[in-house]
């Protein structure tokens, strides 16, 4: 993944070519040579050390957003998200507006359902989707839609 251009992130690709054992059936350990082995690791460890590391600084929300945990319903354990649709119709509208948010800022509803599992916090969502999708998630509507989502009793939070 890390020598894909589309991710931007430079990579080193140990490989030894030509070798007679490459991807057959008699590629082993025991097969392997000391000495590319070594090659590899003085390898990696120089790329390794001219990496330098980066400070993640979080916003207020998305550090808010890091401790919410959705968990889906028994009616969606039931019935999976089919019809989730009527649901959210249902749900006074008076809380719609207050929640709404724009379908084009949140890269999949459809995988965003699938990605809470009661384990994913709302911040592991949308980096999840972040990574899938090329368009960015805006948190604040992921944070609406899943509000949405609880309304009409589809999801609690941990």
């Amino acid at each position: 993944m890390f020598n894909d251009w589309g991710v931007q992130v430079p990579g080193v690709m140990m490989i030894a070519w030509p070798d007679q054992w490459y991807h057959t059936s008699g590629d082993r350990v025991n097969k392997a040579d000391p000495t590319q082995l070594k090659r590899a690791a003085v390898i990696g460890a120089a790329a390794g050390l001219g990496v330098e590391p980066v400070e993640i600084v979080w916003s207020e929300e998305e550090l808010d957003a890091q401790k919410i945990i959705p968990v889906p319903t028994s009616q969606v354990r039931e019935k999976g998200y089919r019809g989730y649709r009527e649901y959210l119709d249902a749900v006074p509208e008076d809380v719609q507006k207050k929640y709404d948010y724009r379908r084009g800022n949140i890269a999949g509803t459809s995988e965003l359902q699938c990605l809470i599992n009661g384990k994913n916090s709302i911040l592991d969502i949308k980096l999840l989707l972040d990574s899938q999708f090329e368009k960015e998630s805006v948190l604040k509507d992921i944070l609406h839609y899943l509000e949405l989502l609880k309304a009409a009793g589809l999801i609690t939070y941990k």
